[in-house]
C-alpha cells in the first residue's frame, strides 16, 4: 500500500461515542495502556477487531491488541509502527513507538520484546478507518503479517 496523508488524532475517533473517547483517554502512560491491556479477556479465535470494538467489548485477541496499544499512542501524538510476531502457531501484534526518549513496546500478552524486524508505519493506513472499522483493522493486520512474512496454510 501506498502511503496516505496521516490523519490528526481527532479525525480518526470522531465517529466514536463519548465514553469510548474517554475510556482511551484515560490511557495516558504506556504503563497505563499495558495494564488496561493486561485486564482484558483473551479471545484468541475471534476475528479482528478496531481499537473501537476492542474499548466496547472490553475483550482483545492478540492482533487486537497491539492494535489498541497503537490507537493509544496515537493519542499520545506518538506515531507507532505495527510488527506482528509468532511463537508456535500463535500470532500477535505489538505496537513500538518511542515516548519521552524511551522505547516502548505494547501489544499481545505474552510479548513484551520485539524481534529485529521492520514494522509496518500504521499511520500510512488511516485511510482505512483501521480505529473504528473491524474490516480496516483487519488490512492493516493482514500487511504486518504479510511483512513478518506470515504465510497462511
Amino acid at each position: 500500500m501506498s502511503a496516505s496523508p496521516q490523519l490528526p488524532f481527532a479525525a480518526l475517533v470522531a465517529q466514536w461515542p463519548e465514553v469510548a473517547v474517554r475510556r482511551l483517554a484515560r490511557l495516558d502512560t504506556p504503563l497505563a495502556i499495558a495494564a488496561y491491556l493486561d485486564q482484558l479477556d483473551d479471545t484468541e479465535d475471534a476475528p479482528v477487531r478496531s481499537p473501537l470494538s476492542v474499548l466496547r467489548d472490553r475483550c482483545c485477541n492478540p492482533l487486537d491488541a497491539g492494535l489498541l496499544a497503537a490507537a493509544a499512542l496515537r493519542q499520545l501524538g506518538v506515531h507507532p509502527q505495527l510488527h506482528a510476531v509468532c511463537a508456535g502457531d500463535l500470532w500477535a501484534t505489538l505496537a513500538y513507538a518511542t515516548w519521552a526518549g524511551t522505547a516502548v513496546t505494547l501489544g499481545g500478552r505474552p510479548w513484551r520484546s520485539l524481534p529485529r524486524q521492520r514494522g509496518l508505519m500504521i499511520s500510512n493506513y488511516d485511510a482505512l478507518d483501521w480505529m473504528t472499522e473491524d474490516s480496516g483493522a483487519n488490512s492493516v493486520v493482514e500487511a504486518a503479517l504479510q511483512l513478518a512474512g506470515y504465510r497462511p496454510k
